[in-house]
């Protein structure tokens, strides 16, 4: 079972040794609490809404976004599984929880 959110977090990546493949994310701060990347287990991309750009008059096409799920855990509890989503230039967002 998952739950989904929109909440705005802060993630730490390491400096990209590559500028065109992107740092998968090594911590995140969710919630007032800190979750330490263990393990990477899919990653992919989803297209943006364009058609809610198009209503703000926008005529750019927006950066398609990077979902990363992730297994993390914090100090002394067991790891949980997330999806981190992150659209370049802007911010990080958790979008999933799984139980």
């Amino acid at each position: 079972m998952s739950r989904r959110y929109s909440d705005q977090i802060r993630v730490m990546v390491s400096p990209p040794a590559d500028p065109v493949e992107p740092e998968p994310p090594q911590s995140f701060h969710w919630r007032g609490r800190r979750y330490r990347v263990t393990e990477v287990l899919a990653r992919w991309t989803e297209a943006e809404q364009w058609w809610r750009w198009a209503e703000h008059g926008s005529d750019r096409f927006p950066a398609d976004a990077m979902v990363w799920r992730v297994a993390a855990s914090r100090r002394g509890t067991a790891t949980g599984v997330f999806e981190l989503r992150h659209r370049p230039g802007s911010a990080w967002f958790l979008i999933r929880a799984f139980d």
